[in-house]
């Protein structure tokens, strides 16, 4: 089930030989060209759909440049109604699948058995079985500002069960074709000759399935671009699968991979259990699509999940980098992988190490109102655990997470130079080095990551709430060409923008900034707010937004240090006047005025509006669907706050004492977080859930 109009190719369907050969229908009028093109004199080129009123109507009008966009038409000249976007609101509607089941899927690994992008999409009542890498994916646009993410945004997965393998593998009457390793395998399909570097084949039998590095494993619900929500989903029999016939053991060889008869024996990114000593494919309830070069944001939120059988609730890719490079490091590879070589990550970023999902009531992770990321030493804080059912590839802990994003002016006046380039999505970017400033007990230095990601000129990262962060802008052009074909080089006297995505009133972040000599701390940094509406991102100009109270700023050594409290009125006030505004589409849900609530009203169900009967059916917290939509807040009303700032007119690129400050201890107000543990037996075997000691330092 996919909603956009272009997949990926399928290998071994009509390219080589052998091949699965297509079944021709005479019923069929021909394909025509959809866009219509027309010669100079407007007259339609031969072969445009407007020629053959036939093939016109049979073949489905199918936007290849994004996804379904559902507009409200009410009779007359449909093709004169303005599409479903944030400029056009009012003729939105959400795309509603209930009752849906379906099995036995092979994707590539970029898609999913169900594909829904990119506005908002309700599955309930559904089931989805047996499939072989991804299974539902609901995706927006890869970015934050509404050009990626329509206004008001939700999609929503509920009441639905995931069953990863209806038959039980043990059972001597169970299919072989049906085998959780896929169908090539000892006793199902052939393989040798059938298959090559991304394929195998059965032509006779008429399928062809593609291999993928690091995609060779189930992931249920499949996270991509975001967010998703899920709730009161149901999780049956997802099992980590061994690989009988692929038992290489970590060793010195400069790469390794295992001659296997199944297809996940074959890709790279096969992963080595230790303990079991075995490779295995590390089926998941939730998994990530990985790698990705887009956006992850803070809030892909959960709620009253069930598990029965499943081995792996969350299962995250941790790319092995040497440090603060994009160089896949060997010796911890060869440790981790059964199938790898020197090149494993390639394609993998730091968009890849912050990864997130929020556990609102514990029933995932075993703790309400927590947060898992990746196990990565830039995420390390003093109170914090492995997550529970993770395959030991996330830790989860109870604090608040924001996007930090670094934004050059120049994007803003659309006149970057060469030395800040547009995209970053991918290792040929250097990106922002981004550093924890703060340690816990017995750490003696702190992690780093790099800022990057989109295709919009902007540098972002997760960070957590109460956080110390230095950026390090004093990377050479020189140092910087050296590894990456992407720059981002700042230049004195020129300005750039720092503010966060997903703040709340209760968010604290501080940021050191090497900003050089030649700085006025009076005039040369100033309050802005960040308008997402569009791309690119528009500031206010300084002086427009007052300096809040309770915003800090120092300048000592070249570095200028900003901490930036929400706590203040004018923040709280756009906060909660955003609300009625991500009350969407107005189709579905509707705002109710209420002089008593912060937000001002609440956001409930539109009456008479089409699946008005869905949209009504509450939770176990007694909220309705559209409560969904008030879930997250990315910007208060008028833009993200943050701040803009202007670099000095004297700056060292690379000098030879590093400017950045020297860590500190995690202070205990803002760290010392209590654990909440999820009600009675509702994280069945993740009930008290291992944690680690508070690691706080003197």
């Amino acid at each position: 089930f996919n909603t956009i109009g272009n997949t990926t190719a399928c290998y071994g369907a009509g390219f080589e030989a052998p091949f699965v050969a297509s079944v021709p229908n005479p019923l069929v009028p021909p394909a025509c060209d959809q866009t219509n093109p027309r010669n100079e004199d407007q007259s339609y080129v031969a072969g445009a759909c407007a020629l053959d009123p036939e093939s016109d109507m049979y073949y489905p009008k199918v936007d290849q440049g994004g996804g379904r966009f559902a507009t409200i038409c009410n009779g007359g000249d449909c093709s004169t109604v303005p599409r479903c976007d944030t400029s056009a609101l009012d003729k939105c509607m959400i795309t509603s699948i209930d009752r849906y089941t379906s099995s036995f899927h092979w994707t590539e690994t970029n898609f999913a058995a169900i594909w829904l992008r990119p506005q908002w999409y309700l599955l309930s009542n559904s089931v989805l079985t047996d499939v072989q890498n991804g299974g539902l994916t609901v995706v927006t646009g890869g970015g934050y500002t509404d050009a990626d993410v329509v206004r008001g945004h939700w999609a929503l997965v509920r009441k639905t069960v995931f069953i990863g393998a209806t038959q039980d593998p043990k059972d001597p009457n169970a299919s072989a074709f049906a085998a959780p390793e896929g169908p090539f395998n000892a006793k199902g399909l052939p393989t040798g000759a059938n298959c090559n570097g991304n394929h195998c084949l059965a032509a006779d039998e008429g399928i062809s399935f593609p291999i993928s590095n690091f995609g060779m494993n189930q992931r249920m619900f499949n996270i991509y671009d975001g967010p998703a929500y899920q709730e009161s989903n149901a999780y049956f029999n997802i099992l980590k699968q061994p690989i009988a016939d692929c038992t290489l053991a970590p060793s010195t060889a400069p790469a390794q991979v295992c001659g296997s008869n199944v297809l996940a024996g074959r890709a790279l990114g096969l992963p080595w259990d230790p303990l079991q000593k075995q490779c295995y494919m590390p089926n998941a309830a939730i998994g990530w699509k990985q790698p990705n070069g887009f956006y992850y944001p803070p809030a892909f939120h959960s709620a009253n999940l069930y598990f029965k059988d499943v081995d792996i609730r969350h299962y995250v890719i941790e790319p092995l980098f040497v440090e603060g490079t994009y160089t896949t490091d060997t010796k911890k590879v060869r440790l981790a992988y059964c199938n790898w070589n020197d090149a494993l990550f390639t394609g993998f970023t730091d968009v890849d190490r912050q990864t997130e999902l929020s556990d609102d009531d514990g029933s995932l992770t075993g703790y309400a109102k927590t947060v898992s990321v990746n196990l990565d030493p830039f995420f390390t804080a003093p109170v914090e655990g492995i997550e529970c059912a993770s395959d030991n590839t996330a830790k989860t802990s109870p604090y608040d997470y924001v996007t930090s994003v670094i934004y050059p002016k120049c994007a803003s006046d659309r006149n970057c130079p060469g030395t800040w380039n547009q995209t970053c999505t991918n290792q040929s970017c250097y990106g922002i080095p981004l550093y924890r400033q703060l340690l816990v007990n017995n750490e003696h230095t702190t992690g780093v990551i790099k800022m990057a990601g989109q295709d919009t000129y902007q540098r972002s990262t997760l960070t957590p709430n109460n956080g110390v962060f230095f950026i390090d802008t004093s990377v050479s052009e020189q140092k910087q060409r050296a590894s990456a074909g992407n720059i981002n080089v700042f230049l004195p006297g020129q300005s750039y923008y720092l503010f966060t995505l997903f703040a709340k009133e209760t968010t604290t972040q501080t940021y050191q900034v090497y900003v050089g000599d030649g700085f006025d701390p009076d005039k040369d940094v100033w309050a802005t707010q960040a308008d997402v509406a569009g791309n690119p991102v528009k500031f206010t100009p300084p002086g427009q937004v007052a300096w809040p109270a309770g915003w800090e700023k120092a300048y000592a050594g070249g570095v200028l240090t900003v901490t930036m409290r929400m706590k203040f009125q004018a923040f709280i006030d756009n906060y909660n006047g955003a609300f009625q505004g991500r009350c969407q589409p107005a189709s579905f849900c509707t705002w109710t005025p209420s002089s008593g609530l912060p937000a001002g009203g609440t956001c409930g169900c539109t009456e008479g509006g089409l699946f008005s009967d869905l949209c009504k059916d509450t939770n176990t917290a007694g909220e309705n669907v559209c409560a969904w939509a008030q879930k997250d807040i990315d910007c208060p009303k008028g833009g993200c706050y943050g701040i803009g700032f202007k670099i000095g007119s004297t700056f060292a690129y690379d000098p030879p004492k590093s400017p950045r400050p020297a860590p500190a201890c995690y202070a205990k107000p803002g760290w010392d977080v209590p654990w909440v543990k999820a009600a009675d037996g509702l994280a069945q075997s993740c009930t008290n859930a291992p944690t680690i000691p508070s690691q706080f330092c003197q």
